[in-house]
């Protein structure tokens, strides 16, 4: 790549693969690269500027849809151009600085006068010899495109309603010098059918499941082309793995991976062809999180463990992919998964734990059982919440700081777990795929100090933390006589350590559960964060009718999606106690994490 390349260096290590383990090597270093400018046209300029020193020829397409330009990927591969972006209406002076530095002398214009007006060719053409591809509409342009190709052998059909699909296979599609067509859902297009026609395909790949392209689409094409199969998975970013694996079986090469966002397609419309010319290859990420997509995470980690890939590209900014990638990335090559799969805990699973102590059945339920017991007895509770659409994470939520009526020997009135008074639940949790969430009770100490006790675990990829502040005492207060109370500042002082040893051990997502039942419990509740690094859950820890219940959940729970929801579930206390199916349809929102004591 060139100086002109606008990107952010990391480095991730390099990996490889022993019994299943992915393992850190000695030495050496994967290396990360960002592309990307101020808006989609900067990274256009930015990718162009990567890959190309100059070019006579450039191709122009319309910076706010994604139909033309990644329809245009094959044509830009065989001409050997960069693909531009420019708003309709003018052209951008960003974009007329990158042809003067290519050299260009002919442009390309996708699409007709709504696309790029006639007032930016007639700009143009003072400087430039111009000419157009296009069509009435997006089908119609990525028809004229597909015969400005030289006898392609195959096609390949996508929907011309939904980005995701057609962003994965415009490398493909432009390393075979095959035509990208558009086609409706429930139909093929006619003006696709009549160009298939006439181009005679030996072979057409269908992209995307047959919700997006559908079967009655795919047995037209059966009369159209003596082979037609569809590449595709469950979702885009599956059907992005299968394009990415059969794109490698025609000569694209995982050595550079580009990643580009599935949840939007601006900072990626110049990567396909881009991708094909580099001899790249290119996969849909999350780029919310690197860690959501567990199917995803795994194939990266196989093509890095097994030395496939050597490096990766970032295609656009941190609003297509999050500035967290660099570190989010080492986890998901790197890191242990969550006791069930995956890095990250919601909205994938519901989390369904039974709390107590391990020696008091008074404190709850948890110490009515030796651990393996407990595991029994709370998946027998836990199975009806599987009706809720999520799978399901069980829990145990061991208190291992307790708080006591009596000052105790450190003068906090809190009794610390020993380590081999945990182990066995971890043992136990681990044997059975269960989280295990550690209770902090801490009297008269802080949060904080009490966490930092049980670092041994908290460096564990299945071990979280729950702060209960009604026993967070002030130093003249004892607990069970007043209901104690938390600033903001210190749960944020236990996120941060929390989220530095996710970062430095390479967790996954790590759960910090705030217990709450009264809005003083929690003061200036408005500034907890909310860091990638861990699932901050704010759990209503009341009991009582279940109108009562309702009322403190609508005061506690957090319904714009700033923090994750938890209800508590009390066998004796409560009235009424709701059934699963019940507190599934009743509850609003739906809690994340339901608990039962």
């Amino acid at each position: 790549m060139t100086a002109g390349a606008r990107w952010l260096a990391a480095t991730l290590t390099t990996l490889v693969a022993a019994q299943g383990v992915v393992a850190r090597a000695e030495d050496g270093a994967v290396p990360l690269e960002r592309l990307a400018g101020e808006d989609r046209i900067a990274t256009a300029i930015a990718v162009s500027a990567a890959v190309h020193d100059s070019s006579t020829t450039a191709v122009l397409a319309r910076a706010d849809d994604f139909a033309d330009a990644l329809a245009a990927a094959p044509l830009a591969h065989a001409l050997a151009a960069p693909l531009l972006l420019t708003s309709s209406d003018q052209l951008d002076a960003r974009v007329a600085d990158e042809l003067e530095r290519l050299g260009v002398s002919e442009l390309v214009l996708l699409g007709g006068e709504t696309a790029i007006s006639d007032d930016v060719e007639e700009e143009l053409a003072e400087g430039y010899d111009v000419r157009r591809v296009e069509g009435d509409d997006r089908y119609r342009t990525a028809a004229a495109v597909a015969l400005e190709l030289d006898a392609p052998s195959g096609a390949v059909v996508v929907s011309g309603t939904s980005f995701a699909d057609a962003l994965s296979a415009a490398p493909l599609a432009a390393q075979l010098g095959w035509p990208l067509l558009l086609t409706a859902a429930d139909q093929l297009t006619p003006v696709t059918r009549r160009t298939l026609e006439q181009l005679e395909p030996e072979v057409v790949f269908v992209i995307g499941g047959s919700a997006v392209v559908g079967d009655a689409v795919s047995e037209e094409l059966g009369g159209l082309a003596p082979r037609v199969e569809r590449l595709h998975g469950p979702d885009r970013y599956a059907t992005s793995i299968t394009v990415h694996r059969e794109a490698l079986q025609h000569g694209l090469d995982a050595r550079t991976l580009w990643l580009a966002t599935g949840r939007d397609f601006p900072d990626a419309l110049a990567a396909g062809p881009a991708v094909a010319a580099e001899g790249a290859s290119l996969l849909l990420v999350d780029g919310s999180d690197l860690r959501h997509v567990p199917d995803t995470a795994r194939h990266l980690r196989d093509l890095v463990g097994d030395g496939t890939t050597e490096a990766f590209v970032l295609s656009g900014g941190p609003a297509a992919i999050t500035d967290d990638a660099p570190w989010q990335l080492d986890v998901v090559l790197t890191g242990a998964e969550l006791p069930r799969g995956g890095f990250t805990l919601f909205p994938t699973f519901r989390m369904v734990a039974f709390y107590g102590h391990h020696t008091s059945p008074r404190l709850g339920v948890l110490g009515e059982q030796p651990p393996d017991a407990a595991y029994e007895r709370l998946w027998q509770q836990a199975q009806p919440y599987e009706a809720g659409g999520r799978p399901l994470l069980p829990t145990f939520e061991l208190i291992v700081s307790v708080a006591t009526s009596g000052p105790g020997p450190d003068g906090d009135y809190s009794a610390p777990s020993s380590p081999e008074q945990i182990q066995p639940w971890l043992d136990a949790a681990r044997r059975h795929g269960t989280y295990l969430l550690l209770d902090i009770q801490p009297g008269r100490s802080d949060f904080l100090s009490e966490v930092r006790r049980y670092e041994t675990f908290l460096r564990e990829p299945d071990v979280g933390v729950a702060l209960d502040p009604e026993w967070r005492m002030d130093a003249d207060e004892v607990p069970a006589q007043s209901v104690g109370e938390v600033h903001a500042s210190e749960v944020n002082a236990v996120a941060d350590y929390l989220a530095t040893i996710v970062r430095e051990q390479h967790l996954p997502q790590k759960l910090l559960v705030v217990h709450q039942f009264q809005t003083r419990m929690v003061e200036d509740k408005h500034l907890v964060g909310h860091p990638p690094e861990l699932a901050v859950l704010f759990h209503m820890d009341g009991h009582g009718g279940r109108q009562q219940k309702r009322n403190t959940y609508s005061h506690v729970s957090d319904p714009t999606g700033r923090w994750w929801n938890g209800w508590k579930l009390f066998y004796d206390e409560d009235d009424q106690m709701y059934t699963p199916h019940e507190l599934l349809a009743e509850v609003r929102p739906v809690p994340d994490f339901i608990s039962y004591q």
